[in-house]
Order: C-alpha cells, then sequence, then structure tokens
C-alpha cells in the first residue's frame, strides 16, 4: 500500500502536467484551424467579389449590344417607314428581318442568363466539393490524431503494466528476503 500510495503522489504531478500540455496543443491547434478558416472566407470572398467585378464588366457589353440592336431597330423602323411608301411588300420583309433580330437578342438575352444561372451553379458546385474535401481532410486528420493518441495510450499502459511487473517481482523477492 505504502508503495502504491506513493507512486499515486508522485505521478500525480506528472500527469497533471501532461493534461495540461495536451489542452494548449489542443487550444493551439483549434486556434490555427480557426485561422486557416477565417483565411479561406477572406479568399473566397475576394474571389466572388472579382467574379462580380467580372460579371459586372459583362453588363457593359450586353448594354452596348442592347443599344446596337436598338439603333438598328430604328434604322429598320425610318428604313420601312421610306420604304412603305414604296411598298407593302418591301415593308412586311423588314418587318420579318426587325423580328428576327428580336428573336436574336431575346435568344442573345436568354443565353447569358442560362450562362449566368449556370455560373452560380457551378460556384455552388465548386464550393460545395471544397467543403466536403475540408471536412474529409478534417475528419482524416481527426481520426489519425484518434489514432496517435490510441497508440500512445496503449504504450504507456505497457510500460506501467511492465513497471507493476517489475514492482511485483520486487515485492516477491523482498517478501521472500524476509
Amino acid at each position: 500500500d505504502y508503495l502504491i500510495r506513493a507512486r499515486r503522489y508522485e505521478e500525480q504531478p506528472l500527469i497533471e502536467a501532461h493534461a495540461k500540455k495536451m489542452a494548449a496543443e489542443r487550444k493551439i491547434e483549434l486556434e490555427k484551424k480557426y485561422e486557416q478558416r477565417v483565411q479561406a472566407s477572406k479568399a473566397r470572398w475576394e474571389r466572388m467579389k472579382k467574379e462580380k467585378m467580372r460579371l459586372g464588366r459583362m453588363d457593359a457589353d450586353i448594354s452596348a449590344i442592347r443599344d446596337g440592336i436598338k439603333s438598328k431597330y430604328e434604322a429598320i423602323v425610318q428604313d420601312l417607314d421610306a420604304r412603305t411608301k414604296e411598298s407593302k411588300d418591301e415593308a412586311f420583309d423588314l418587318e420579318v428581318k426587325f423580328d428576327e433580330a428580336q428573336q436574336g437578342l431575346k435568344s442573345v438575352s436568354d443565353e447569358i442568363e442560362y450562362l449566368r444561372e449556370e455560373i452560380e451553379k457551378l460556384k455552388e458546385a465548386q464550393k460545395d466539393a471544397r467543403i466536403q474535401a475540408e471536412e474529409k481532410e478534417r475528419r482524416e486528420k481527426q481520426a489519425a490524431e484518434r489514432q496517435k493518441q490510441e497508440e500512445e495510450l496503449k504504450k504507456k499502459r505497457e510500460e506501467e503494466e511492465k513497471r507493476l511487473a517489475k514492482l511485483e517481482e520486487m515485492r516477491k523477492k523482498q517478501m521472500e528476503r524476509e
């Protein structure tokens, strides 16, 4: 009993020191992970900002295309007015061209909208994939750490068992001597 109590008193500060050390390491690791998430969030925000600016530049191109089509439309209407006086048949042909131009504008607008939606879907898919990859990596790190801790604990148990066996052997020898 005396040896066991003495061993407990000697090991208690070591156990407490180890627990404090592990807690400090965990705290540092959590702070690092938090900083990594903050950095990733900032980087994602910058990418999204750049993408928004890039898409904003496309709006200017769309406006230019619309203005060009509108000016063509106005030119066609003026030409149509002039030709209407000459011939109704020619006016009909111009209306067909105008309708085709409008259909072209509508299809271009629809295509642009479709592309924007696809870009958003791709961004979401990319974001989801990145989140899944981060989650998988986090789980793998946790599993590796858990495995490492289990191995360390197993080693400590084996060492403790060896030490206890030696102590038991020493106790038996001492009892034989007495």
